[in-house]
């Protein structure tokens, strides 16, 4: 939530203030953070840690963009930012392959700890390279009633995203929230237009290149959250692969994000923002209808196609996106540009896993019923609550084979197997019909050549 929230802010406050001065001081927290949350001796300093880590990252990666961006010329964004977005993914890749390593051989601490030396030579390398940038203003005013406004708004949207699966969609907490993020949103949106020196300036609300851009994102995402969540769940639930495993099956996807990331910049630069877009949606879309057609219980070598194929649309996608909303504000906007398209991704994926997640839910427990009523294993009402607990939420094979035994899981098995595909699938024909109006949106919407309006 902190790390989502004020990406925004310090977007704003990056190109306001100075991209270099705000980095540096988003290396100093993240780092002190980490740090902290390595020593941390109950659950409350971790978690407290770990808030500040996220407010340290929010500062952060809308610099990074913002640097990249505005330290190139136009005919080379395309492969600078593929080529920092591609340095994410090797990120995503790695990372949890070798905070699974740290914790088992060495201590979870460490998954903190090593996050100091890192930002030590962060520091030490943008300091030599990087060049001072020149700030918008030095006497800028901060939009403190925008500020807590889209903060405000957003938690709320964030958190009634993240537990409506658990409170359902008709909830009074799950309304009230949605109700809370309706109402301060509108209000951010007046505040907006009434402020000069406003958080999200007029020219970037207006800006129809920007939003189109936005809306693909949050078209793309979900896909990409779904096969995170779902496809490890599996792999640990059924072939009962362990953690570090099933994380390491998802690297054919990640590694081919990374790899086609700086590749697809060059391929930006020829084809144009709407056919690079397109390219990438499209083929995102036909990686997730594979892994949905040729079915989970396939194994990883059936759904490797699927994986490498998603992973080379999000390559192209995710790049050319970014690419195209920062270049179609001006360069005095880059690092707001990066953190509001982020902000898309994360409500994007916040939305999407909600959805999948209710859908998943209610297809897996029909599936699962339908199914029960032709077995000759009839189950008492606890024992229907702890199938459907094992297949909806984080139970494991063991101890549901110990709750029901050995023979009656054995029988169940092939309904429990299939009911959780069902669900899974069902949510893939989701993600795949939502990246196709993604597609379709770049094509129709989206100019072959993004051109920055210029700042008010």
């Amino acid at each position: 939530l902190s790390f989502g929230v004020l990406m925004v802010t310090f977007g704003r406050l990056a190109d306001t203030f100075g991209r270099r001065k705000i980095f540096f001081a988003g290396l100093l927290v993240f780092g002190l953070s980490s740090l902290a949350g390595a020593f941390s001796v109950d659950s409350g300093m971790l978690i407290a840690a770990r808030v500040f880590q996220g407010v340290g990252g929010a500062m952060l990666w809308p610099c990074i963009l913002g640097i990249v961006y505005s330290s190139v010329s136009d005919d080379q964004k395309g492969f600078a930012g593929g080529l920092i977005l591609g340095a994410a993914g090797v990120g995503n890749a790695a990372g949890p392959l070798i905070g699974g390593v740290l914790t088992e051989f060495a201590s979870w601490r460490w998954v903190l700890f090593v996050n100091v030396p890192i930002c030590v030579i962060a520091g030490i390398i943008t300091y030599l390279e990087v060049e001072k940038d020149i700030p918008e203003s030095e006497v800028a005013s901060i939009d403190y009633a925008g500020i807590a406004a889209v903060s405000v708004s957003l938690v709320s949207l964030l958190y009634a995203l993240n537990l409506s699966p658990d409170w359902g969609w008709t909830s009074y907490k799950t309304i009230s929230l949605l109700f809370i993020f309706a109402a301060v949103m509108t209000a951010f949106v007046v505040i907006e237009f009434k402020t000069r020196d406003g958080l999200i300036p007029l020219d970037v609300i207006k800006n129809f290149q920007f939003i189109v851009c936005g809306t693909i994102m949050f078209t793309l995402v979900p896909g990409f959250f779904t096969v995170l969540l779902y496809m490890t769940q599996y792999l640990e639930k059924f072939p009962e692969y362990s953690p570090l495993k099933a994380g390491a099956a998802l690297v054919p996807l990640l590694f081919s994000f990374a790899v086609m990331a700086p590749v697809s910049g060059k391929i930006y630069n020829k084809l144009g923002a709407r056919l690079s877009i397109f390219t990438g949606m499209a083929l995102c879309t036909i990686g997730l209808l594979l892994i949905a057609l040729i079915g989970l219980d396939s194994g990883f070598y059936g759904l490797l196609p699927g994986f490498i194929i998603s992973g080379v649309g999000l390559g192209f996608a995710v790049p050319s996106i970014t690419t195209a909303a920062v270049s179609s504000v001006s360069q005095s906007r880059a690092s707001l540009a990066g953190g509001i398209i982020y902000m898309f991704q994360l409500v994007g994926g916040a939305f999407g896993l909600a959805v999948v997640t209710s859908i998943f839910t209610d297809f897996a427990n029909n599936d699962l019923l339908a199914r029960l009523r032709n077995a000759p294993l009839k189950l008492s009402g606890a024992e229907l609550q702890d199938v459907s607990g094992f297949i909806t939420g984080s139970g494991t094979k063991s101890t549901l084979e110990q709750t029901l035994g050995e023979d009656r899981f054995q029988s169940l098995y092939t309904q429990i197997h299939h009911a959780y595909i069902s669900g899974v699938d069902s949510g893939l024909y989701f993600t795949a019909a939502f990246a196709a109006l993604g597609a379709l949106t770049a094509l129709l919407f989206v100019r072959r050549n993004a051109r920055a309006v210029k700042a008010a």
